[in-house]
């Protein structure tokens, strides 16, 4: 049992990767249900997963006098949809072997209107962060205890002892990035910035630090479907909005911003997952650019990946592609005229944008290959502790 991996199947995510699919792929047409489900579901865990009051998404904020009304509403709803569910067999879920889950679950939003209802009457709080009240602390310490064995997760008694006054001393609890559930971390690179670049010399967030949890268990979409159909079209023009996203906090030309994103966009995907307004729409040519990075990246083979210079001729070659193709205004003529070729803002924004997706690319390969391979030690964690035992 792995709940970080069941928080993400059900997910807003999923729901709206099926409501997409819906509208693209007839065989996805009674898929509703099933989107239904699992955004119920988020949302439900969204309330109890609540780690600042300061939360955008609108199922997790803090539980307050402006939230107590509109969290009840949902859970009423979310227990009557729970015990309404059946089985293929006409038998409801919480009245079968498996509904210790589903009543549980619903019991736990009850429970927390009640503690808040407690707490705000004993001790004047004002908000509940649910989070804090949950069992991921105490997941968080079991695998930092397994993982002071080493190889051998299933400590005896002398070594939990040991284990433990060494976490008293270091008092730093990081589990391990396999457990039930994943701390909260940031990481932040800065970049070397040449002179007279449009590159920003601050500190940004890379892309490892906000895709390397998702690369750990993330599906290779663009691998079900090697032509460039409309499903990888979509998909590609949704990490567009990434890649301008990152590029937007790279740069400092504000002429250059403005060829990066564009507030009209017909992607079914983006307007399905944005919410709030909150996503970035990209522009033309940088939807192009990633376009062409990825046609360029799927006619290559797995095994020429790992080539010297690899990422160095494949970013030539899309380049010798797209040069003439993006970004051809009089207004960016005008802005590059008097430019070198080493401070060409055009260069250095069609560089980042395809530098940009090719890592990302290329990581996300890196990683699904990586965990096509099931080592001998996981496979047998759970029967013996030593490989040669």
């Amino acid at each position: 049992m792995n709940v970080r991996l069941a928080t993400q199947v059900l997910s807003s995510s999923v729901s709206k990767a099926l409501t997409f699919c819906q509208t693209i792929d007839k065989e996805f047409d009674k898929s509703s249900a099933t989107a239904e489900f699992c955004l119920k579901i988020n949302n439900a865990f969204d309330i109890l997963n609540c780690r600042t009051k300061f939360s955008k998404n609108p199922y997790n904020q803090a539980l307050s006098l402006n939230t107590f009304d509109k969290y009840e509403h949902f859970i009423n709803e979310f227990e009557t949809y729970i015990y309404g569910l059946q089985l293929t067999d006409g038998c409801t879920v919480v009245n079968s072997l498996r509904k210790t889950g589903f009543i549980g679950l619903v019991w736990g939003l009850k429970n927390l209107l009640i503690c808040f209802n407690t707490l705000r009457q004993n001790y004047n709080m004002e908000y509940v962060l649910s989070y804090k009240m949950s069992q991921d602390h105490l997941e968080t310490f079991f695998s930092a205890m397994r993982s002071r064995g080493g190889y051998n997760n299933n400590p005896s008694a002398k070594e939990f002892k040991t284990s433990y006054k060494k976490l008293l001393v270091h008092h730093h609890v990081s589990g391990s990035q396999y457990g039930n559930c994943l701390p909260e971390s940031m990481f932040t690179t800065k970049q070397n910035i040449i002179p007279d670049s449009i590159i920003q010399d601050t500190d940004t967030d890379s892309i490892d630090s906000e895709q390397d949890f998702g690369f750990q268990n993330d599906h290779d979409y663009f691998h079900t479907h090697f032509n460039v159909s409309a499903f990888v079209e979509n998909i590609t023009e949704y990490i567009s909005g990434f890649i301008a996203k990152k590029a937007l906090k790279q740069i400092n030309c504000d002429v250059c911003k403005g060829y990066l994103v564009d507030n009209k966009t017909n992607n079914i995907l983006i307007n399905i997952k944005d919410r709030n307004n909150a996503l970035t729409k990209p522009s033309k040519d940088v939807f192009y650019l990633c376009s062409v990075s990825e046609k360029w990246i799927r006619c290559k083979q797995v095994k020429d990946m790992y080539k010297n210079n690899f990422i160095n001729k494949l970013y030539l070659q899309i380049k010798n592609d797209v040069y003439r193709s993006v970004f051809n205004t009089s207004t960016m003529d005008t802005h590059i005229s008097g430019q070198t070729s080493f401070t060409n803002h055009k260069e250095q924004l069609i560089s980042i944008i395809i530098n940009t997706y090719i890592t990302l690319r290329l990581r996300s390969i890196a990683k699904q290959t990586e965990n096509s391979k099931i080592s001998i030690r996981k496979k047998f964690t759970k029967l013996i502790t030593f490989r040669n035992e």
